[in-house]
C-alpha cells in the first residue's frame, strides 16, 4: 500500500473507528460483529471493510458456513505497518471529539 493510498483510505473516521475496535479486540471480528459494536447497517460496513482490504489495512482470517451463509473474519494489520499505526494515534483525539 503507497503512503497515499494509506491516507485516503484512512481519510475516513469510520474505517479508523474499524481498525481501532479490531485492534483493541486483539482477535479477528466479523463485519456482522463490527456492525453491531458500532451500531451501523451490515452493508455500510461491509462496505468499509472491503476498503480496508483493498489496501490491506485488514487480513481475511478465516471464514465460517452456517445454514448456507458464509461469515468472514478479518483482523488488523495495525502491527505489521505502522503507518497505519501513526494514522491511529494522530488522529485519536479528533476522533473521540467527534
Amino acid at each position: 500500500m503507497s503512503p497515499q493510498q494509506l491516507v485516503l483510505v484512512l481519510n475516513h473516521r469510520l474505517r479508523r473507528d474499524i481498525l481501532r475496535r479490531l485492534h483493541d479486540a486483539g482477535e479477528a471480528r466479523s463485519p456482522r460483529e463490527l456492525a453491531a459494536l458500532l451500531g451501523l447497517d451490515l452493508a455500510d460496513l461491509a462496505h468499509h471493510v472491503a476498503v480496508l482490504r483493498a489496501v490491506g489495512a485488514v487480513r481475511p482470517t478465516d471464514t465460517i458456513f452456517e445454514s448456507g451463509v458464509s461469515e468472514h473474519f478479518y483482523a488488523s494489520t495495525l502491527e505489521a505497518d505502522g503507518g497505519i499505526g501513526l494514522v491511529l494515534v494522530a488522529t485519536e483525539r479528533q476522533d473521540e471529539g467527534s
